[in-house]
């Protein structure tokens, strides 16, 4: 399996140790004030070393849409022969109310027409529930494209993925909660269990548009546009010559502790830190209901999702790499211990 960009390696244990060295520290700068300032602390030259990522768009409505095959068999008219509890059911799909529903409102229809079509099975003839078994066999095989339409590619997860600005990384539990039991309920559908409440799942999709997805991910990939050159500049320091020798601390050191401690662990760190709620809590939990609708997805949602994945972790190595480079000089002037190689 592999292994999660947000993973806790030996760089983000390391910066762990700095934030509880930096302690409360107030606000940050952007990366260019950041990389300006360890440049001129180390006396280095500032040449930019990110690549410029375009924003992340989710796909258009007319992207993801998904076209159903439509049975060349009225079932008003042999179902009202059987009477069963279908028939306002498939009344009520056929109105224009009906018609002109959402795709959450529309998995609600079929999840019931699929709940109530063995019971009308059995009131109806040899020939005429042959013909709907066959409407069955194609509702079941659609099943993971309507929950696909509902869900991942709906309106709400539209909104969550789209949101800009910023975020503190309060909702990513609430989020995340939802989520898991929109996921345990589809779990259910796709096995045969096609018992659905509307106003839970309406419910939860509610939820999920009030999350800010989009500007979480946006955060990532600012990190991996930004963070680079002041990457660059450490590492450029580190193969130059020493800022710190043996049983010796400078004034420059100092000032690097400084900044470092305020623009990237009191700034920086702490703002990508809440969008890491959201990597956390929140993306894994999609990717298991995306893993569950792959075979469903429509191919713009696909190379959205590719796109997204990839995004973050750039996002991630990009702060690795950062933590990686300040290593060596923070354990040189003695600001943190000397890693044991064992």
């Amino acid at each position: 399996m592999t292994q999660s960009p947000f993973s806790r390696s030996a760089p983000l244990r390391l910066l762990a140790l700095l934030v509880l060295l930096a302690g409360c520290s107030d606000g940050g700068s952007p990366y260019e004030g950041y990389a300006a300032k360890l440049a001129r602390v180390l006396d280095e030259d500032v040449a930019a070393a990110g690549t410029t990522m375009s924003p992340l768009t989710f796909p258009r409505v007319r992207d993801n849409r998904i076209s159903f095959t439509e049975k060349g068999i009225d079932l008003l008219d042999f179902l009202s022969l059987g009477g069963c509890e279908l028939q306002g059911l498939v009344a009520l799909r056929n109105s224009g109310m009906g018609r002109m529903a959402p795709a959450s409102q529309q998995l609600v229809y079929e999840l019931q027409f699929l709940s109530l079509a063995e019971r009308c099975l059995e009131t109806l003839d040899a020939a005429l529930a042959a013909e709907f078994e066959v409407v069955l066999l194609q509702k079941k095989a659609e099943l993971p494209a309507r929950i696909f339409l509902a869900t991942l590619a709906g309106p709400e997860f539209r909104e969550y993925w789209s949101t800009t600005g910023s975020s503190d990384g309060s909702d990513a539990g609430r989020i995340a909660a939802a989520i898991s039991a929109m996921k345990q309920d589809m779990q259910g559908w796709l096995a045969g269990n096609y018992e659905v409440s509307s106003g839970r799942l309406e419910g939860q999709l509610e939820v999920i548009r009030s999350g800010t997805g989009g500007a979480d991910v946006a955060a990532w990939s600012a990190l991996a546009t930004g963070l680079p050159t002041a990457t660059t500049i450490l590492m450029s320091r580190q193969a130059r010559r020493p800022l710190c020798f043996e049983g010796m601390k400078t004034d420059a050191a100092d000032i690097l502790r400084n900044v470092v401690m305020t623009e990237f662990i009191g700034g920086i760190q702490q703002d990508i830190a809440k969008a890491q709620k959201t990597t956390i809590e929140v993306l894994p939990l999609v990717t298991e209901m995306e893993q569950m609708l792959y075979a469903a997805e429509t191919r713009a949602y696909r190379d959205w999702r590719t796109r997204r994945d990839a995004d973050l972790g750039v996002g991630a190595q990009a702060l690795a790499e950062h933590v990686e480079a300040l290593q060596p000089l923070m354990q040189q002037c003695g600001f943190i211990p000397a890693t044991d190689p064992t």
